[in-house]
């Protein structure tokens, strides 16, 4: 059964509803990964210690990876908040990227749908990606194959925060613990 004209179909709605769906998660993803690289900008400071010390301790290096991708992150909400603002006509947020990635994830419906948003969830995913190995070096991704994406050429690189394994070349390229099975199989079907 076609859909009347101007109406979208029930697989075009799923998809814009998966698609909101996506660009919420990346947010609230790069929102914690902001805070987490914050952290490390902080220096070296242990709660619960309280014995004050005859010199003070050595500066801890800064990190400029997590810098990076703090910075990076706010550019990337602060342009769509702008977007959202401007096109929708209502007030804009504080420039805090907690308050950004609420704000844009009550407009993600919209911007799921929006034509320029069209890469929103691949440069989130990129985003966070960034972030994710600035805040958490120890637990750098295991490459584990090719990708299994016809012409894709990436490496599979298997994450432990999240659990998750993704292409090195395409961050739509993606698989939750929930879909390794059948990335398994994918992999064992391949030539």
């Amino acid at each position: 059964m076609l859909a009347a004209p101007g109406v979208p179909s029930v697989g075009s709605v799923r998809k814009t509803e998966g698609r909101a769906e996506r660009i919420r998660e990346l947010l609230d993803e790069v929102a914690r990964l902001h805070e987490q690289c914050g952290r490390l900008l902080g220096g070296n400071v242990r709660p619960g210690v309280g014995k004050i010390a005859k010199k003070p301790p050595a500066a801890a290096p800064f990190n400029i990876e997590a810098a990076e991708a703090r910075s990076k992150i706010q550019s990337f909400l602060i342009q769509w908040a702008r977007v959202v603002v401007v096109q929708r006509r209502v007030s804009a947020p504080r420039c805090e990227v907690s308050g950004l990635a609420a704000f844009l994830g009550t407009h993600a419906a919209w911007m799921a749908e929006h034509p320029s948003a069209g890469d929103v969830p691949d440069r989130l995913a990129s985003l966070a990606a960034h972030a994710r190995y600035a805040a958490f070096p120890e637990e750098r991704p295991q490459s584990i194959g090719r990708c299994v994406e016809p012409d894709c050429g990436g490496r599979l690189l298997r994450r432990t925060e999240p659990a998750q394994i993704e292409c090195s070349r395409d961050p739509g390229h993606v698989w939750r613990s929930h879909q390794w099975l059948d990335l398994r199989r994918r992999i064992g079907q391949r030539p």
